[in-house]
């Protein structure tokens, strides 16, 4: 698991959220007996008055939980929300006061109950209640909100976890093949580079295997992919053809997904040298401006009478920019005087792992 992932809570059950409520209303009438006792010691009369008081404290709750709520304050009516809370108030004050003088001889009708609490005290525990229970509403929203995002990105990386492994199958066999066969000609004319290349060969395939399992790798690892591919790649390329290699201001430290510019040189060699029969000259350049970083390829039209503006490589990369950098890339083709150009830009702050 990735250092940065958050863990993701499972939001409580409807049994778990249950047993919460009624654990807060039994707390909650148990307090207002003790704060409202009438001697030392709580008699029935004491819980009584907590009973008929929570009356109209469950009618605000209630009402604020499932009404205005979901139906005002999460749509963003703030105005209406809190005019609405105000009569609610107001009808919890009269309800509270119905419930002394009118339901409590009805309901205990051996006691003597009077409500001696002011208007406005009763209308302070109601908001009290009403916003603590706003405060416990949004929060539980929150919540489950922040474990959705969290889910949809760890399922976002599984996905791109998965796109990486199978870019990795699909490079690994095409190019280890190739140059397999270049390395055995190598050996068979006893080339003095054999070492250096076998020694290139594995560097790379190393790197794709192993150090592509991390979100993201620093920029020189990057370039110095790309080196060893134009290096073990020209010795199947026409030898007067040319690769003109420029890196500009790559001395800062970056971190950013694995195998970004890949595509882009095995599209270019591809079409660009290893399809021609003539020679011909591929320039590659990487540059970094600010935030954003730009690496092109300028290559010679293969002979091919289809002369398509990409591979599968180069979709499959669009793909893979479309979730790493949405918003934030630049994958732009153009073909121009007989020379396909292909140049990636990314905005470094616009990636998402």
């Amino acid at each position: 698991m990735d250092k940065s992932e958050k863990k993701v809570l499972k939001p409580p059950n409807a049994l778990s959220t249950w047993g919460f409520s009624m654990a807060w209303w039994v707390v909650s009438i148990y307090l207002f007996a003790l704060i409202f006792q009438l001697s030392d010691s709580l008699d029935k009369i004491d819980w009584f008055f907590s009973l008929l008081f929570h009356i109209s404290i469950l009618f605000v709750v209630e009402l604020n939980l499932r009404l205005l709520i979901p139906k005002l304050l999460q749509k963003r009516k703030f105005f209406a929300y809190f005019g609405s809370l105000v009569f609610l108030l107001v009808l919890g004050v009269l309800l509270n006061e119905f419930s002394f003088n009118q339901l409590a001889e009805w309901l205990f009708p051996d006691y003597f109950f009077i409500s001696y609490l002011e208007y406005w005290e009763i209308a302070s525990y109601l908001g009290l209640y009403a916003a603590l229970s706003t405060l416990l509403k949004l929060s539980f929203a929150w919540f489950v909100a922040e474990n959705q995002r969290i889910e949809l990105v760890q399922k976002e990386r599984e996905r791109l976890n998965e796109e990486l492994s199978t870019l990795k199958a699909q490079i690994n066999p095409h190019f280890l093949f190739n140059n397999l066969n270049m390395l055995y000609a190598l050996a068979e004319k006893q080339d003095a580079s054999l070492p250096q290349h076998l020694l290139q060969l594995s560097d790379l395939l190393r790197y794709v295997l192993y150090q592509t399992d991390m979100s993201k790798v620093s920029l020189q690892s990057e370039l110095k992919l790309i080196q060893d591919y134009i290096e073990l790649s020209k010795k199947r390329m026409d030898p007067n053809s040319q690769v003109k290699l420029l890196i500009e201001n790559s001395e800062e430290e970056i971190l950013l997904p694995p195998l970004l510019f890949l595509p882009l040189l095995e599209n270019a060699f591809k079409h660009g040298l290893l399809g021609r029969k003539e020679a011909s000259t591929l320039w590659i350049w990487f540059k970094k401006t600010g935030d954003s970083i730009e690496i092109g390829t300028r290559n010679s039209l293969p002979d091919s009478s289809q002369k398509s503006l990409g591979g599968v490589g180069l979709s499959n990369l669009e793909q893979r920019l479309q979730r790493l950098f949405p918003s934030a890339h630049s994958l732009q083709q153009k073909v121009e005087n007989d020379l396909f150009e292909c140049t990636l830009t990314l905005k470094l702050s616009g990636c998402v792992v």
